[in-house]
């Protein structure tokens, strides 16, 4: 856990240096969008959901800790399936942009859909 934390930590440090290239080995936007268009019985699926899922948790636990503030605001009900297609959509709307790493795209996918409201 801790080094996911990190990992994603430092992620979000080279979006606020302006770094948009992709890690080596980390996963690209244009593999999670392969994966998260798979079909349901495909293991890519699964591993489209567990990738999603593992970002947001992540980024609810550096926001618990204090590390970072919360970049999106979805809604209380919010589903993985809507977290899913929002990231498709995302994905798919600047297909220029798929060779950066996935993280740095479900990011920009959530804060675009979901920003939160200035207190």
């Amino acid at each position: 856990m801790r080094v996911s934390l990190w990992l994603l930590l430092a992620s979000f440090a080279g979006v606020a240096e302006g770094q948009t290239a992709r890690r080596p080995g980390a996963t690209s936007g244009n593999e999670l969008l392969q994966a998260c268009s798979a079909d349901r019985n495909d293991s890519d699926f699964w591993f489209c959901l567990g990738y999603l899922t593992g970002f947001n948790q992540t980024v609810v636990a550096l926001v618990t800790i204090g590390a970072m503030k919360l970049p999106y605001c979805p809604p209380k009900e919010f589903t993985n399936r809507q977290f899913r297609n929002v990231v498709v959509s995302y994905l798919r709307a600047y297909p220029d942009q798929l060779n950066q790493s996935a993280e740095l795209l479900t990011l920009s996918a959530l804060s675009t859909a979901y920003p939160c409201r200035k207190q």
